[in-house]
């Protein structure tokens, strides 16, 4: 293990066949004991997931020991008093989304049984500082409703499953709201760094919604949202978003009145 920052990990990964045996070796190297993981084995399995096919019979090995394996995962993303994120969360983040998008059903079901979803979210909004994890989170989302935008297979499926999980089951959306409102009347400086993921994934929801009835009916059902998307999310849409030759000319163009700052006024020396 310690030798593996000093090897190509890309042509052992591809040149070297490995067995469910090994697999499961790497998992018990990466996780032996119930809350610990080790960066190295952590990335090398992150690197066989990312190389193989996803219909590789290898990689559903993977899954299956992920399946095995995602109480000490739970275990280690479960969120608690610190105050930076710890780096084996990233990595287990990653090495989750990775897996997640081989969409195989007995992996979906282990994780909806699991609360591995839940402590995901939970990081995402207390670390709202944290890029990394963001950025990973954000993706993964924006993974799952690109999903939704392809010629459906069928109402139920390793997709819709995980974002009812998400949206409907642990009320993210509804957390997203809550945040975003908050977030909203500060000062542009002051806001959070995760409030711009808000934005982004509020915005690519309404925009899956439209060719994805599923969708459509579960944001039917959150109370606020329609206000909320109308509200905050267009004012923030037009003044950050929108080039100025589209934004309407009856929109107040204040700054101050837009972030709900009333101290502020006209005077340049105080627009943000």
């Amino acid at each position: 293990i310690s030798l593996l920052p000093l090897v190509d990990i890309e042509t052992v990964i591809i040149s070297i066949p490995y067995t469910e045996q090994d697999a499961s070796q790497m998992w018990d190297i990466a996780f032996p004991l119930k809350g610990t993981g080790f960066h190295y084995p952590l990335d090398l399995l992150l690197r066989i997931i990312k190389n193989q096919q996803v219909l590789d019979a290898n990689n559903r090995e993977f899954a299956k020991l992920f399946a095995k394996n995602i109480d000490k995962l739970c275990f280690i993303m479960k969120l608690i008093p610190a105050a930076k994120l710890q780096f084996s969360k990233l990595q287990v983040f990653q090495l989750f989304k990775a897996i997640v998008k081989m969409e195989d059903p007995m992996t979906t079901l282990a994780i909806v049984k699991s609360d591995i979803l839940k402590h995901a979210s939970d990081l995402f909004f207390k670390y709202h500082n944290y890029s990394l994890y963001l950025f990973e989170f954000e993706d993964f989302v924006s993974h799952l409703l690109n999903q939704l935008t392809l010629p459906e297979q069928g109402e139920i499926t390793t997709t819709t499953t995980l974002l009812s999980q998400l949206f409907i089951d642990l009320k993210f959306l509804d957390r997203l709201m809550t945040k975003f409102k908050t977030e909203f009347k500060k000062r542009i400086p002051s806001r959070n760094g995760n409030f711009g993921h808000f934005v982004k994934i509020a915005n690519r929801v309404q925009q899956v919604a439209t060719v994805n009835t599923t969708l459509q009916k579960w944001l039917q059902s959150i109370p606020g949202w329609s206000v909320f998307v109308k509200g905050p999310l267009e004012e923030v849409n037009i003044s950050c978003i929108m080039p100025d030759y589209l934004k309407p000319t009856d929109v107040p163009r204040k700054r101050g009145e837009l972030v709900g700052d009333p101290g502020m006024d006209d005077d340049p020396k105080t627009i943000i």
